[in-house]
């Protein structure tokens, strides 16, 4: 193994292994508040520690005299549901789905300019041409590779 000048060696001062302070206190925080949300004795699981915070959080969410109300419901959704992700509407122009690259392209590029797409989506689209005729020409390629290794072995 190279040595370098971050290389680690015996009796340089490292870290401590274990947990930091930040964790223990951390820790010490959750064990102390779910205890006391749970009236345990012992030591909570990591299960009864979820269930016991989202509990809490929840009776605080729905006392809507509680003026964080609204901002807990909003962690609740979070964490409850996921984001539903933006889609893109349909769009329909002419699209010369036979025509040459160019052909292709240039009409993207007038439904830009003619309002029927966003130069967003018309970019997106491109761009999606441009990997379908990478993916074409590479399967013209490999046909044609095994038509010449063909004629190779009968010569």
């Amino acid at each position: 193994m190279a040595k370098t000048k971050t290389s680690l060696k015996a009796g340089d001062n490292l870290p401590p292994r274990g947990k930091s302070n930040r964790t223990r206190i951390l820790d010490a925080i959750r064990s102390e508040s779910v205890k006391s949300l749970l009236h345990l004795n012992g030591e909570p699981s990591r299960d009864q520690a979820e269930e016991a915070f989202f509990s809490h959080i929840a009776k605080r969410a729905l006392d809507f005299d509680d003026k964080d109300s609204g901002q807990l419901l909003k962690v609740l959704a979070d964490k409850g549901w996921g984001s539903a992700k933006p889609v893109m509407d349909a769009v329909s122009f002419e699209f010369p789905v036979d025509g040459t690259p160019a052909e292709r392209a240039f009409a993207v590029v007038e439904a830009i300019s003619n309002g029927s797409l966003s130069p967003d989506v018309g970019s997106m689209i491109v761009g999606i041409v441009k990997d379908a005729i990478v993916i074409e020409e590479s399967t013209v390629l490999k046909a044609q590779l095994e038509e010449i290794r063909k004629v190779l072995e009968m010569v």
